[in-house]
């Protein structure tokens, strides 16, 4: 029973904190739509779309994900390894489980893509899905 009540008070908590940063929200965009009509008094600030917030997940430390993914790469010595497979990789040096594997190819396809595009330091073999991946050679 005390700990339901505990829960309860805890949420009752959050509720009130989140009431209090929505209303704080509503008060500037109300402030913001005015600056917009003294520039514009003709601005129909509801035709202006939401944005969704990004948030964003931290999964691994800073610079982490591309110490593993090139571990990974570096263990298949020169052989290209596909993302399925660099992902295997990297879940067997941290430990977790095969359910981690969905959330994380996204992630390691997308820091593969910076690492060849933006770092220059990885190679793409093929396309798609069937691509595979390997360091390249300095």
């Amino acid at each position: 029973m005390a700990a339901l009540k505990e829960r309860r008070a805890s949420i009752a908590g959050l509720i009130t904190d989140y009431e209090q940063h929505l209303r704080r929200l509503r008060e500037a965009l109300v402030n913001i739509d005015g600056a917009l009509r003294l520039f514009d008094d003709e601005i129909e600030s509801d035709s202006i779309a939401p944005k969704k917030p990004y948030k964003r997940v931290m999964l691994f430390g800073h610079g982490e994900l591309n110490r593993l993914i090139f571990s990974a790469l570096r263990k298949a010595e020169g052989r290209p390894l596909s993302v399925p497979e660099i992902v295997s990789s990297i879940i067997a040096e941290l430990g977790h489980g095969p359910d981690a594997k969905k959330g994380m190819s996204r992630r390691v396809r997308a820091n593969l893509r910076y690492l060849a595009a933006d770092r220059g330091l990885v190679q793409k073999h093929g396309e798609r899905r069937d691509a595979k991946w390997s360091l390249i050679e300095q």
